[in-house]
């Protein structure tokens, strides 16, 4: 989730959660992941380090950027 500096907490928790219950649900299930991206640079080091470890326990994931 991006852009979690520009609006308020409680309505960005609630956005979360109707993204990860209702649209996102059956790929959160399925192994997918969901961060925030707090507009820092911690929170997208989060983001790529989650994308370039563990690939011996999960499928390689290709990023077409």
């Amino acid at each position: 989730m991006n852009m979690w500096d520009t609006i308020d907490l409680g309505t960005a928790t609630r956005r979360e959660s109707e993204l990860r219950d209702t649209f996102w649900a059956t790929i959160l299930e399925g192994g997918s992941s969901m961060y925030r991206r707090t507009g820092t640079p911690e929170s997208a080091l989060q983001i790529v380090r989650s994308l370039i470890t563990g690939f011996e326990t999960k499928p390689r994931v290709v990023l077409a950027l």
